[in-house]
């Protein structure tokens, strides 16, 4: 490629956005500029853009190397940045910036980059049930639910593994983990089960109840996700977890969440309604 950003050199601060750039000959750094677009969430982004050929360039004989610094703002989450020689765009890249969120940057001083965190949120081997619910539960924190992690206290029998509370709202979240088949040991009927008493016993509270895999859509029984949905149950995937850590380090939250499972549970009961399933 003429001229790439190198996002392994990408760093943040709360001033700026810091970006390498790499590109194969000084020609192409002539014609090259890039432009960015930096907001936060919810927010019209604001725009900018810079000349690369202003930028301190340096190669050993090798692929021309060069960083820029992009100023961004208290509560920007998200910088979208575009790679341009002449008129032709020849790379895009979308950078979260892990300032936008509070709670993920305090974890990130133990857990530099998160890596444990996405190690047992995404595990290669789907082997390890407490690591994954430990994760599910941070990745609720981290969107800005107060999590009440049930299943790291011993004695509470068949309890659900958290209780995730929207602040500011009366929404609970009823969540139940597993790394493998979303049905193991009845777990959908269980969850249904608890729910419903959570919502019985919390009568002015919406509950919704969420079932979190660490497998892949395609992994699961249709006739478990099938059952799951009659059950007014928020199935949550690989993917779907995915996109909910996106969100976080995107500066999303409960708010939009909780949107998100209402519109999920809503179109499963249009699916049920018109005879399609799963």
């Amino acid at each position: 490629m003429a001229v790439r950003l190198d996002l392994g050199v990408a760093t943040s601060s709360a001033e700026c956005i810091t970006v390498g750039l790499r590109a194969a000959a000084e020609a192409y750094v002539e014609e090259a500029r890039i432009a960015w677009t930096i907001g936060a969430a919810g927010q019209p982004p604001r725009s900018g853009s810079s000349e690369l050929r202003e930028c301190q360039w340096a190669g050993d004989g090798g692929p021309l190397r060069a960083r820029l610094d992009i100023p961004i703002r208290r509560g920007d989450s998200r910088a979208t940045l575009f790679t341009h020689v002449g008129d032709r765009c020849v790379d895009r890249v979308t950078v979260p910036l892990l300032g936008a969120n509070t709670r993920i940057k305090a974890h990130n001083t133990v857990d530099p980059d998160l890596h444990r965190f996405r190690e047992q949120l995404l595990p290669a081997k789907l082997e390890k049930s407490r690591e994954f619910e430990t994760a599910v539960g941070l990745l609720f924190f981290f969107l800005g639910f107060h999590v009440d992690p049930l299943s790291a206290l011993k004695g509470l029998g068949d309890a659900v593994d958290h209780l995730a509370h929207a602040p500011a709202s009366s929404v609970i979240l009823v969540i139940e983990c597993t790394v493998g088949p979303i049905d193991t040991g009845g777990k959908i009927g269980k969850l249904i089960n608890r729910s419903q008493q959570t919502g019985r016993e919390l009568a002015d509270s919406e509950v919704i109840a969420v079932l979190a895999t660490a497998a892949r859509r395609d992994e699961l029984s249709d006739v478990e996700v099938e059952k799951a949905e009659r059950g007014d149950v928020v199935v949550l995937c690989r993917g779907d977890l995915q996109e909910l850590w996106d969100g976080a380090e995107a500066g999303k939250g409960s708010t939009e969440v909780v949107r998100r499972f209402r519109r999920d549970l809503e179109m499963a009961r249009v699916r049920r309604a018109s005879g399609r399933i799963g």
